[in-house]
């Protein structure tokens, strides 16, 4: 009956009008279609690179994770374990523990923590009594922190807005927003995962899209969610089913997430953008004690503008950031080139630098934008960029800490 029906609708004859109307009508449900169908099946393409087991957990579980994105190491929060925090270099290799539980406030039972390139300090938040946040440095040494001032049902992730400067915190249902003094921001929105535990726990930004990233308590899945709370993306994981913390690393463009079943880290490439930034070497110390860093926000895309980002100690002087054409030579001398015989120890020049901008310091962060022309001959072109401050503090002869070095691949 159906070809039959099939046959004599086909024969009937449309007026020019009713043709272009039901031509119109097919195009527009096409691209319904269409669109439902990428909004159901959009999701990020997480690639495992590596992987590694905490084996200071002893058997409690992890959940929370973090990476010291200027010497690499992670830092994991062990499940009730007096030693509340592990460190593993960049493979996984473990290096020491400290606590948080003697530090005051006291956090005796840490549900997350994050990275904070601006101070290169460690923020740890814990859930008891409405929630609470504890700021530590890289070693363990305690440097305060606050309590909430709006109690939340299980504040049990945390992470760094670089570009406000600001702390995200996850709970159930939602997100809030902090300053680093513990004053509630008008940040934050609720969102709820579809199915599966509304625990949120874990976050971390993407500066290339401004988007959050978040896991659910128990959950296997990467929510991908917008300011405003909008789900973007949901991105299911195979052979992880707890995840917990997770920590976006932007220049190495790398996720990783740790299972609290498993005692595991998960390392994914997860690239948002197609242009590259890529970082080499170590900065120095400068007369305060911080070791120069340069970092970037937003994509190495053509058209598109960088955003060049050095963090050092406060320093009135302009931070000098340097480019060039060369990481391997300068001015016949070999690169990377040693600074320590001149005098400014532990430093090194990494860079050609054939062009030199200097960027006033606002606290401890100096930026410059780094625009790429709108033009496909540029598609491959590769800068070589580093951090130079003068520091009159130093006591070294030489009064100069130098970043690591970042090699910007346009695309």
């Amino acid at each position: 009956m159906g070809p039959s029906v099939a046959r004599a609708s086909a024969a009937k004859e449309l007026s020019a009008p009713q043709l272009a109307m039901q031509k119109l009508s097919t195009l527009v449900a096409g691209a319904l279609a269409l669109s439902f169908s990428a909004h159901l099946s959009a999701q990020l393409s997480p690639v495992l690179v590596r992987s590694f087991v905490d084996t200071f957990a002893g058997g409690n579980g992890n959940i929370g994770i973090t990476q010291d994105e200027a010497g690499f190491a992670y830092y994991v929060v062990a499940f009730q374990n007096p030693q509340t925090v592990h460190t593993f270099d960049i493979i996984g290799t473990p290096l020491t523990t400290f606590t948080s539980a003697t530090c005051s406030p006291a956090l005796p039972t840490p549900n997350d923590i994050t990275y904070d390139p601006a101070t290169q300090t460690l923020w740890l938040v814990e859930n008891g009594g409405g929630g609470t946040v504890l700021q530590m440095d890289l070693q363990g040494n305690c440097l305060g922190g606050w309590s909430l001032s709006q109690s939340l049902v299980n504040a049990v992730g945390i992470c760094v807005d670089r570009q406000t400067g600001t702390l995200f915190i996850s709970h159930t249902g939602g997100v809030v927003q902090y300053d680093m003094a513990g004053n509630q921001l008008s940040g934050g929105f609720s969102f709820m995962p579809a199915s599966g535990s509304a625990i949120l726990s874990g976050i971390t930004h993407v500066p290339a899209t401004d988007h959050f990233l978040i896991t659910q308590s128990g959950g296997s899945s990467i929510y991908e969610v917008d300011r405003g709370g909008s789900l973007i993306s949901t991105t299911q994981l195979s052979g992880i089913g707890n995840t917990q913390g997770l920590h976006y690393n932007p220049l190495a463009q790398e996720l990783t997430i740790i299972d609290n079943s498993l005692s595991t880290a998960f390392v994914f490439s997860l690239p948002f953008c197609s242009g590259s930034l890529t970082q080499q070497g170590v900065g120095c110390a400068d007369g305060s004690g911080l070791t120069v860093w340069l970092g970037a926000s937003g994509c190495a895309d053509i058209g598109n503008t960088v955003l060049l980002e050095s963090f050092s100690g406060p320093n009135a002087l302009p931070m000098l950031f340097a480019g060039g054409v060369s990481n391997s030579v300068a001015s016949g001398v070999a690169l990377p080139f040693d600074l320590g015989p001149l005098g400014a120890p532990s430093c090194w020049l990494y860079t050609s630098s054939e062009a030199v901008i200097a960027s006033p310091q606002v606290g401890n962060k100096a930026t410059l934008p780094f625009p790429i022309p709108n033009n496909q001959a540029l598609a491959g072109a590769t800068v070589f960029l580093q951090a130079v401050t003068f520091d009159i503090t130093l006591a070294s002869p030489l009064q100069i800490a130098t970043s690591n070095s970042l090699t910007l691949i346009a695309n």
